[in-house]
């Protein structure tokens, strides 16, 4: 092979050929350490990163910068009798649904006065003493026994939210009922209008005996809504064209009283306003009156449509709980509770019983019928 032309062949001095490379040049050893460098640095920040991260949160935060527990209000609530409870389950089911629960941020202390006046007094003197509650909430109950803050102010020491509420005049206050009554007072309230509505059970009354002449009134005269009930119902006796016998009773008195005052021969019906007694005391002298064939008209009642009552006009006391609810989630938000307008139950409704009627010897109209909500057939 003629190696003596061949560009990559050099001789040396000493005649000893060589071969050079050219055109291709091996990769730098400095660069491919390089690299090698960076791909390790990058690996570490990496790392370095991660680590930080996962130590930074498990770090606390500084106390300014956490966030505070929610407040626990402590809520007392005075219950008058066990039909009441209802009232009470249906107003914590709307605090749920507007996201206030027990054990979260509630916490309810619940006294229950049995139907007792002097205990319900009792439960009321022992609440608005302690302190601790941040408000009370009042379902159907007796409210001679709250407490003001001073002969002077006449505010009551706990913000209280009142639901089924026949009257005011417990707290001093009497007259026509406003919005804005409580101005100043440390409370609102949901009225129930037993006493307002003895109108529309006068008139409910008339509907269904529209011969009725004579219209029996048992009244308390010792209870402070007595006025209020002698004015309204003299205001619908005169409206409807009928007379009104009236029997001024104590509560105790009332039972014995009733049923010599009130018979076939001297009333054509008779339209219920509270004097005091308990619940089955009332229930006892509905099923006198309808075994003598007179028309007995109640107000509301937790299930107005109960055995011994033909009629009722019904304010549906678990609605005006959950009218309440809606306060004292105003008030938890930061409103006061005076500036919340007192208002009236929403939901009126007639509640018929076609098959006390029909015991009584009472035939139904079917006028009055078709503007029932509820028509219990059942005895």
């Amino acid at each position: 092979m003629n190696m003596e032309n061949d560009p990559n062949v050099t001789q040396d001095p000493n005649g000893i050929q060589q071969h050079v490379r050219s055109g291709r040049k091996r990769p730098s050893r400095i660069l491919f350490l390089l690299g090698l460098l960076t791909l390790v640095l990058i690996g570490g920040t990496v790392v370095l990163i991660l680590q930080y991260t996962k130590d930074s949160s498990t770090i606390p935060e500084p106390a300014a910068l956490q966030a505070a527990p929610p407040k626990v209000w402590k809520i007392g609530v005075l219950v008058f009798q066990d039909s009441t409870l209802v009232e009470l389950g249906a107003f914590q089911q709307k605090m749920e649904d507007l996201g206030h629960k027990e054990g979260g941020d509630i916490e309810y202390v619940i006294k229950n006065a049995k139907g007792d006046n002097e205990i319900s007094k009792q439960h009321n003197a022992e609440f608005f003493a302690d302190k601790s509650f941040d408000l009370v909430l009042s379902l159907a109950q007796s409210y001679r026994g709250f407490n003001f803050k001073g002969k002077e102010d006449q505010s009551l020491v706990t913000k209280t939210v009142l639901s089924n509420v026949s009257n005011f005049e417990p707290l001093g206050l009497s007259g026509l009922y406003s919005p804005t009554m409580n101005e100043g007072r440390n409370f609102t309230a949901v009225l129930c209008g037993n006493v307002d509505f003895v109108g529309k059970r006068m008139e409910l009354l008339k509907d269904i005996v529209p011969e009725a002449k004579v219209v029996g009134l048992l009244v308390n005269p010792n209870r402070e809504d007595f006025e209020n009930v002698m004015t309204l119902s003299r205001q619908a006796a005169a409206e409807l064209g009928v007379e009104l016998r009236i029997v001024e009773v104590t509560a105790d008195e009332a039972p014995q009283r009733a049923k010599e005052e009130f018979t076939a021969d001297t009333v054509d019906g008779i339209v219920w306003v509270s004097v005091g007694m308990k619940r089955e005391i009332r229930d006892e002298l509905a099923t006198h009156f309808v075994e003598i064939g007179i028309p007995y008209i109640t107000f509301s009642h937790t299930n107005p449509v109960v055995p011994n009552y033909i009629a009722a006009v019904a304010n549906d006391p678990p609605g005006q709980a959950r009218q309440a609810a809606s306060m004292v989630h105003k008030v938890m938000n930061g409103v006061a509770v005076d500036d919340i307008p007192i208002e009236f139950a929403q939901n009126l409704e007639i509640h018929i019983n076609t098959a006390i009627a029909k015991k009584a010897g009472i035939e139904i109209p079917q006028s009055v019928l078709i503007r029932a909500d509820i028509i219990n057939t059942k005895l």
